[in-house]
């Protein structure tokens, strides 16, 4: 298992402070080719899919412009200088107007140019050191087929800290879903024949055939889509992806590191935060289809509350022995879940 280590010292119970994965980014300019409205990529023009904001080359980099005469705008102008028109963005979420160069929307209050990056936070640890160890104890003998002498027979050799990174998209969702559905009809028709008997009979005979109809399903739900951030914790996912740790506030970080006295080691989130984001929200938006049976031709939909984070989840992984077996049982420091391998009756009766 390869974490990535960040800090002097990974062994249990260090107190070496672990520093995070930046936020920084490079300023705005051509290569980077971020919308300056809403901070999304730019595809391979200079309008912008998701808000509509218009840009074109200023210099070394690139500003926002008229959309009637391409005059360059100056942040927060209320209308072009040029031809008067009146300058702004769509809220790429809400839709709302909002002025050209505006921190936040002013439909939903996103801050539009910053929604797209996820705000760092770390679980608390709740279960540590030998409380660790006695909720591991305690689900290692609730199975039904657990090994009946655990008490003198089994050990805990080994314990080690974990943090495992998970991206978390939660919003509320409002509007109308239009496309197809399938129904089911019957066809009834009847067949003439001859009997056993050499006299002519009539059968009805219905067959199932589907009609795609088109319709529209109202949608007003909440939203909550996680998903691991490091392949290299993949074994930590049945606990950092289950139902309890979502119930669980994140803590912001103070600063660049998780808090001195929880030492550990960090497994570093792979890609960015942009594409976390796309495809968080995207496989969002396809469950709202798919939970009602829908092909969705159209969404008219406004996505409100919208908060994105990056959580770091502690989680113990402990070694035990048990006569001539060992195993692992991993236990979320936050929630006290556990998961993880147990000694059987099988490894009682013939070890």
């Amino acid at each position: 298992m390869t974490c990535g280590t960040v800090g002097a010292a990974d062994l249990p119970g260090a107190a070496a402070r672990r520093s995070l994965p930046s936020e920084g980014g490079a300023p705005v300019g051509l290569a980077l080719k971020q919308c300056l409205g809403c901070a999304a990529p730019l595809g391979e023009g200079l309008t912008c899919e998701h808000c509509g904001a218009r840009h074109r080359v200023a210099g070394e980099g690139f500003a926002l412009s008229c959309g009637r005469c391409g005059d360059v705008l100056p942040p927060g102008a209320a209308c072009c200088p040029g031809c008067r028109a009146p300058a702004g963005i769509d809220c790429p979420e809400c839709r709302a107007r909002t002025p050209a160069g505006g921190r936040f929307c002013q439909g939903c209050g996103l801050e539009l140019a910053a929604y797209r990056r996820a705000r760092r936070g770390h679980l608390p640890v709740r279960h540590a050191g030998e409380a660790a160890g006695e909720r591991a104890r305690a689900w290692l003998g609730s199975g039904w087929f657990r090994a009946r002498d655990q008490a003198d027979h089994l050990r805990l050799i080994d314990r080690e800290l974990l943090w495992a990174p998970v991206w978390r998209l939660r919003a509320r969702v409002e509007g109308t879903l239009l496309g197809e559905v399938a129904r089911t009809h019957y066809r009834t028709t009847t067949v003439d024949g001859i009997g056993p008997d050499g006299q002519p009979t009539q059968r009805v005979v219905s067959r199932p055939y589907e009609v795609m109809e088109q319709v529209e399903r109202p949608v007003a739900e909440a939203l909550d889509e996680r998903a691991a951030a490091s392949p290299d914790a993949r074994e930590l996912d049945d606990l950092v992806l289950a139902a309890g740790p979502a119930r669980v506030e994140a803590a912001p970080l103070e600063g660049p590191a998780l808090p001195g006295d929880a030492a550990g080691r960090l497994f570093a989130p792979r890609g960015d935060d942009e594409a976390a984001f796309t495809a968080l929200r995207a496989r969002a938006l396809e469950g709202l289809a798919a939970a009602r049976g829908l092909r969705v031709e159209q969404r008219r939909l406004q996505v409100l509350d919208l908060r994105f984070e990056l959580a770091f989840h502690p989680v113990w992984r402990l070694v035990w022995r048990y006569r001539r077996a060992h195993g692992v049982v991993r236990v979320h420091a936050t929630t006290g879940d556990a998961a993880g391998d147990r000694p059987s009756l099988l490894a009682q009766w013939f070890s």
